[in-house]
């Protein structure tokens, strides 16, 4: 178990819709790891939702490609994203993450 100092809070927030959003603020490193778990049952929607991540790491709306993704990245000092489909027992967890550079670096 890792000890927290005094400035090293865990935070948590509620937001709409049944999602929490958990904070773990730390010194210690120079990078920010930001990772978004959705958690959904499996059901027979569960191979549908399982292209999500990856459809989405192939391009969006703002990045139409892996290019343009891979360009956006380098241009916040080699940021890393990568994105995972697990099942933990009865549940499928989509897997969003990003490491980037903390700002003040």
């Amino acid at each position: 178990m890792t000890r927290r100092g005094p400035d090293e809070t865990v935070k948590k927030y509620r937001i709409a819709g049944g999602v929490q959003l958990i904070v773990y603020p730390t010194d210690k490193f120079k990078t920010t790891l930001t990772n978004i778990l959705l958690h959904r049952p499996l059901d027979e929607g569960t191979s549908a939702a399982a292209l999500v991540p990856y459809v989405l790491r192939r391009g969006t709306r703002r990045r139409p490609d892996l290019a343009a993704i891979s360009r956006h990245l380098e241009m916040l000092f080699g940021a890393g994203l990568d994105v995972d489909v697990l099942r933990f027992g009865e549940r499928q967890i989509l897997s969003f993450r990003l490491d980037s550079v903390q700002d003040r670096y």
